[in-house]
């Protein structure tokens, strides 16, 4: 019950390990059944750790603002989130085929009910981060990342969940929700990387026992690049048909047909971009890992936990055709 929060990234590799088996690009007897499972299993645990939070929230309600002044614990607090954005992009990819319209809603009502949730933890943790805990460069770790990446998790579900939504204003109006969402997560994880990378050349590789998080970059960048494809699919399939909608003259639809291509084009270069920036730090954390394996590296939730970075990272690999 101490580390409760903590738990939440089992949810997030056990939903990436679900999408990334529903997308494997080369079709198996019982994949799709096989991702349901997994998804379902992921929901189940989510909800388990869901009571056990509430059970600490009502049996001790001073124990919320005692973890937010915690370094190490508050920082977990994006993992909720994050598991929500998860379990949402699973109802898009694997529900909404199977049950089309109520699937559809229930990915719309998540979206949005995790809204405030990514908001609060986006500036309650570094607002305490700034203000209350007693932090320095010599012990840092990718961690930090962790309340600022949700905003990028959701706006690549976002971008999924726009896709399949069939009403275009409400599509079209996620689509810029989530763009908001990619600026605000990918601007503050990229302060973050910075002030890491100069940690790595003043302070050296992490302790062991974090080591472990140094796939979190991998994770964090690879997001942005998924993100930038989804939401770029999303505005394909819904900007031209809501215009269309409203007044327009055929100017304004010789125009939207002309830049709708070249944003496409725009977010499959950047995309790989990121995919290419986040390869970088993949290879640099396989090479963090296997240098500290001679010290022994203890297990850790964080080993699950690595399963989310390296599924975004299979996740985001551009399409040749769209780049």
């Amino acid at each position: 019950m101490r580390r409760c929060w903590d738990w939440m990234v089992i949810t997030m590799g056990t939903g990436s390990m679900a999408i990334s088996i529903h997308n494997f690009p080369y079709s198996f007897p019982g994949q799709q059944g096989l991702a349901l499972a997994a998804w379902a299993l992921n929901v189940a645990l989510f909800g388990a750790f869901l009571c056990l939070l509430c059970c600490r929230a009502l049996c001790y309600p001073a124990s919320a603002r005692e973890l937010l002044e915690q370094p190490n614990q508050s920082l977990f607090f994006g993992a909720l989130p994050m598991s929500i954005s998860v379990i949402t992009g699973g109802v898009a990819t694997l529900l909404v085929p199977r049950y089309h319209e109520p699937a559809e809603q229930a990915a719309y009502i998540l979206t949005w009910a995790n809204l405030p949730i990514i908001a609060v933890v986006a500036l309650l943790v570094p607002f305490y981060m700034f203000s209350v805990h007693d932090l320095s460069m010599h012990t840092m770790t990718t961690l930090w990342l962790v309340p600022v990446i949700p905003g990028t998790a959701a706006a690549a579900v976002t971008g999924a969940v726009s896709q399949v939504h069939t009403q275009h204003d409400q599509a079209v109006t996620l689509l810029y929700l989530g763009i908001c969402m990619l600026a605000v997560g990918l601007a503050l994880s990229y302060h973050v990387l910075g002030m890491y990378y100069q940690r790595l050349i003043c302070h050296k590789l992490p302790p062991r026992e974090v080591i472990v998080s140094s796939f979190i970059p991998v994770g964090a960048v690879g997001m942005g690049g998924w993100a930038l494809l989804n939401l770029a699919a999303a505005a394909d399939t819904h900007v031209r048909a809501y215009h269309l909608t409203l007044d327009h003259t055929p100017a304004d639809v010789a125009w939207l047909d002309a830049v709708l291509p070249a944003c496409m084009a725009s977010a499959g270069v950047l995309a790989l971009c990121l995919w290419a920036y986040s390869g970088w730090w993949l290879v640099l954390a396989v090479s963090s890992v296997g240098q500290t394996l001679r010290q022994g590296i203890p297990f850790t939730l964080g080993w699950w936990g690595a399963v989310f970075p390296i599924g975004t990272f299979a996740a985001e690999r551009p399409d040749p055709v769209v780049c």
